[in-house]
C-alpha cells in the first residue's frame, strides 16, 4: 500500500500522530495542513500502485487526484457505451427473434444477465469515485503505520494474498475473454460472439458483421476486465482490515511485554501501558470507522455481484434441463436418435472441463467412442453408412452396428 504524509483526525478530533510521553522520545510530526499531499512508498507497499488502480483508471473508474471535466466525459461515455451495448441489444434480440432455440438461449442469456448486473455495480465508482477511493487508501492513515517486524510480516501476508488473488483472478478472465471472443473464428462460423439484436443482418456486409464484432468483444472486455480488478481489490482491503485486528489483538496480548521502560520504575510503566491501551483503542475505533466506509462503499457491489452469479446458475441450470432425458436414461431411444446424444456430448466435455488433464481426454474418450462388445454411450456424429431402422413404433430406434477392427460389433 502506498501511505501519503499528511497528518489525520479522527472523528473525534483527535490528531493521529504519535503522541509525547514521559520516558520516551516522541517524533516530531510537522504539520501538513496546507501543504499538499505528497505519496511515498512505505515498508509495506507492494510496490508503486498496483494492477487493480490502474486497470480501475484505464477503464474510468478510478479518479485522478485532481477532479476534471474530461475525466468525467471520459468515464461517463465508456460507461454507457460499453456497458449498456451487450444487454440491451442482447434483450432486444430475445423480444423480436421470432424463432429461438432454447440451447442457445442457454448460451446467450447467462451473458446477458451477467453484463446486466454490472451496469448497476459499476455505477457507484463514478458517483461516488472520490468516496470509494478514500476507501481504499484509509490504511494509509498515519495511525496505521506499523514499526515491528512482526506487525509488517502480518501485513506483508495480507497484502502478497491480494496481489496472488488479483493476478491469478485477473488472467482467468483474460483467458476467458480471449477463448470466447474467438469461438466463432475458429469454428469457421460466420456469427457473433453473442446473438443480439441488430436493425440490419450483420452476416449481410462485412462491415457491419466486424464493426459489431469489435463492440461486443470491447464491451463484454470492458465489464469482465474492470470486475476482475474491482472484486480482488474488495477482498483485499477486508484481508488488510483482518490483518490490522490481528495486529490490535497482538498489541492487546503482549501489552507489558511492550513498553520498554525498566520493570523498577512502576509508576513510568503504568503511564507507559496506559498510553498503549488508548492506542489500542484509537486502532479499534478506525477499524470500525473503516468497516462502516467500506459498508457504505462496496454493500450494493458485492449485492449486484451476487445477483448476477444467482442469474447465471440459474441459466446454467436451465441449459442442463434440455438434456435431462440423457443424463437419466442415457442409453434410451429418442425421435431423431442423434440430437439428445450430442446434447449429452456438450454437457460431458464441458463437465470434463474441471477435471485435471490425465482424467480429462479419457472420460472423452469414454462418452464418444464405441467400444467393443458394448454400446456406446453417445456419439455426436454417426457414420453416414450408419442408418436407423425403424421399430413396431414407427419411431427410429437407437440400435445400429458398426464393424470394428477387432471383429466385434459395438451397439450405439
Amino acid at each position: 500500500m502506498l501511505f501519503f504524509e499528511t497528518t489525520c483526525t479522527s472523528r473525534h478530533g483527535t490528531l493521529l500522530a504519535p503522541p509525547r510521553t514521559a520516558g520516551v522520545e516522541a517524533t516530531s510530526v510537522p504539520s501538513t495542513r496546507h501543504r499538499p499531499r505528497r505519496w511515498t512508498r512505505s515498508s509495506t507497499s507492494p510496490g508503486g500502485r498496483c494492477i487493480n488502480l490502474n486497470i480501475m483508471a484505464a477503464c474510468g473508474l478510478y479518479p485522478p487526484e485532481k477532479p476534471t471535466r474530461l475525466y468525467k466525459i471520459q468515464a461517463w461515455l465508456m460507461y454507457f457505451l460499453l456497458t449498456y451495448t451487450t444487454p440491451t441489444l442482447g434483450v432486444l434480440y430475445f423480444l423480436f427473434e421470432k424463432e429461438i432455440d432454447m440451447m442457445r438461449i442457454g448460451d446467450n442469456a447467462f451473458l446477458v444477465a451477467e453484463t446486466g448486473c454490472q451496469i448497476i455495480k459499476l455505477l457507484p465508482f463514478i458517483t461516488s469515485g472520490y468516496r470509494i477511493k478514500k476507501c481504499v487508501h484509509y490504511f494509509e492513515s498515519p495511525i496505521f503505520q506499523t514499526e515491528k517486524n512482526k506487525h509488517n510480516k502480518i501485513l506483508k501476508t495480507c497484502i502478497k494474498i491480494c496481489r496472488r488473488n488479483s493476478w491469478t483472478f485477473l488472467i482467468s478472465v483474460i483467458g476467458g475473454n480471449i477463448t470466447w471472443a474467438l469461438k466463432p473464428l475458429l469454428l469457421n462460423e460466420r456469427r457473433l460472439p453473442v446473438d443480439v439484436w441488430l436493425p440490419c443482418s450483420s452476416l449481410e456486409n462485412s462491415k457491419i458483421y466486424c464493426s459489431a464484432y469489435a463492440i461486443l468483444v470491447t464491451g463484454v472486455a470492458y465489464v469482465s476486465i474492470a470486475s476482475a480488478a474491482i472484486d480482488p481489490l474488495v477482498g483485499g482491503l477486508a484481508c488488510l482490515a483482518a490483518g490490522y485486528l490481528q495486529i490490535l489483538k497482538d498489541n492487546l496480548q503482549n501489552l507489558k511485554e511492550y513498553t520498554e521502560e525498566p520493570s523498577g520504575e512502576n509508576i513510568k510503566e503504568a503511564k507507559i501501558i496506559k498510553h498503549k491501551i488508548r492506542e489500542c483503542v484509537k486502532l479499534h475505533n478506525e477499524i470500525l470507522s473503516f468497516v462502516k466506509e467500506y459498508e457504505h462503499c462496496f454493500s450494493f457491489v458485492v449485492f449486484s455481484q451476487f445477483a448476477g452469479s444467482v442469474l447465471v446458475i440459474c441459466f446454467c441450470c436451465l441449459q442442463l434441463s434440455k438434456t435431462y432425458t440423457t443424463l437419466i436414461h442415457p442409453w434410451a431411444s429418442f425421435p431423431d436418435g442423434t440430437r439428445t446424444r450430442a446434447d449429452l456430448a456438450v454437457v460431458v466435455e464441458r463437465v470434463s472441463l474441471f477435471l485435471p488433464p490425465p482424467y480429462r481426454q479419457p472420460l472423452i474418450d469414454i462418452h464418444t467412442h464405441p467400444w467393443p462388445g458394448g454400446g456406446s454411450f453417445l456419439r455426436k456424429n454417426p457414420p453416414p453408412s450408419v442408418g436407423f431402422e425403424p421399430t413396431s413404433a414407427g419411431t427410429a430406434t437407437s440400435e445400429h452396428c458398426l464393424r470394428q477392427p477387432c471383429g466385434h460389433r459395438a451397439t450405439f
